[in-house]
């Protein structure tokens, strides 16, 4: 019924909860679940559905409803109760609603801004305190988390990735600094795996303190319309000498596999997404965050720039839904050669780009 609601939501863009009653475990085949039977009965609207959700864990489910009202419902149900009875009680909401607690646009990054450390209370819950009624996101009860398969090779991979590139990073590294004032690398705050925010690092390609507008302007513009996604690359005077070659060959991204060892990324999975984007998304879009992003993915492999908006949401939704090592495998023997493919349809851009003022 909770799948079902959470098609139903997708569709229409609006929410509903999950009330959850965690019973004493002297109370669960006692008074307790008798009276707590008892005062859900007497609560409970028609279109609500009360049913078991674990072992001593008594749910009722609220279409239509957000978590505000569900608030005051399990206040009501919670004043009613025998003290003693119930151990917890806990609303999920759908969709989560850690978007409205981002970030302001300040802290958060555009197209190469750097920012300081992401805030860890965003995007988790904290500990019930005693008497209290806890609230979290609904994706997060349902989240099967990742693969153990897809941890271990995250890790192999990774590591020797990171050392094999080693020459690269360097060559990378003392390129970027020859060519332009500033830091080498430059850290962005993204969207990953159920909504949590992190710190992503890459190769810096932009001149430093880049201006954020322009690239949040576009990437509004790519999300509510058909257009192909096309980076701003040939009419942004804010690259660095060298920066579209880097981007190109995707070459500015490998610092990420920092983020891929350490947990907050995936070598294959959806593009990491900027906060401001996240917060455009409708409802259904969000499937794309039940995963860890990745360095690579299905999307990139399969047109990416060529890609509208929508059609990129399909195919890193296909991945979430069609995750396996096999899936993993063919994605990241099809990247090399869509890396190279791209920079070579890709002509390098006139000095001057389409508005005469690039660098």
């Amino acid at each position: 019924m909770i799948q079902r609601e959470c098609a139903r939501s997708d569709r229409s863009g609006i929410g509903f909860s999950l009330v959850a009653f965690t019973l004493r475990d002297n109370s669960t085949r006692k008074g307790g679940f008798l009276s707590l039977e008892r005062i859900l009965t007497e609560r409970v609207r028609a279109t609500d559905q009360v049913g078991w959700f674990g072992p001593r864990l008594l749910a009722v489910l609220l279409p239509d409803t957000p978590s505000v009202r569900a608030r005051h419902f399990a206040s009501d149900v919670k004043a009613r109760i025998p003290a003693g009875d119930v151990s917890e009680v806990r609303i999920y909401g759908y969709p989560s609603e850690w978007l409205a607690d981002s970030s302001n646009d300040s802290r958060s990054s555009g197209s190469e801004a750097e920012t300081g450390e992401p805030n860890p209370s965003d995007s988790t819950a904290t500990p019930p305190l005693r008497n209290e009624i806890a609230e979290d996101g609904l994706e997060c009860l349902l989240d099967s988390g990742i693969p153990f398969w897809k941890r271990v090779i995250d890790i192999v991979g990774g590591s020797i990735l990171l050392l094999l590139l080693i020459p690269v990073f360097l060559f990378v590294g003392v390129l970027v600094k020859v060519v332009s004032t500033g830091p080498v690398f430059y850290r962005q705050e993204r969207i990953g795996h159920l909504g949590q925010r992190f710190t992503l690092w890459k190769f810096r390609t932009m001149i430093a303190s880049a201006d954020t507008k322009p690239h949040e302007q576009h990437l509004r513009n790519l999300i509510h319309s058909d257009a192909a996604m096309e980076k701003l690359d040939d009419a942004d005077d804010r690259v660095i000498p060298f920066g579209r070659f880097l981007r190109k060959l995707g070459l500015d991204e490998l610092p990420q596999l920092i983020n891929v060892l350490r947990g907050e990324m995936s070598l294959i999975g959806p593009r990491p997404c900027i906060p401001y984007e996240a917060r455009e998304y409708a409802t259904w879009h969000r499937k794309r965050f039940n995963t860890l992003p990745g360095l690579t993915g299905l999307w990139q492999v399969s047109g990416k720039n060529k890609t509208t908006h929508t059609q990129m949401m399909r195919l890193d939704i296909s991945y979430v839904q069609k995750r396996s090592f096999w899936l993993d495998l063919k994605i990241a023997l099809r990247t090399w050669p869509a890396v190279i493919h791209q920079a070579i349809e890709t002509p390098y851009p006139k000095r001057g780009g389409k508005d005469g003022n690039d660098t």
